[in-house]
């Protein structure tokens, strides 16, 4: 009965540490999880930033077309 006793408490031992191991790995990849939404959402507001900046530059542009019909003249 010892011996079976023995036995069932080494497995046991190997699955603590497999599960140990497995939720350090679930704690890596949550972090590394939320180090990517917060990238994304920093790009995010850069392409926001620049597609602001794009539709300022259009308009300035769309302005200066016709000074340059008076200019011309």
């Amino acid at each position: 009965m010892n011996e079976k006793l023995a036995i069932v408490r080494a497995s046991l031992a190997e699955k603590r540490k497999k599960l140990k191991e497995v939720e350090e790995k679930i704690e890596s990849l949550e972090r590394m999880f939320a180090e990517k939404k917060a990238l994304e959402a920093s790009l995010q507001a850069k392409i926001d930033d620049c597609n602001k900046k794009l539709e300022r530059a259009n308009k300035i542009i769309v302005g200066l077309a016709g000074e340059k019909t008076r200019w011309t003249e």
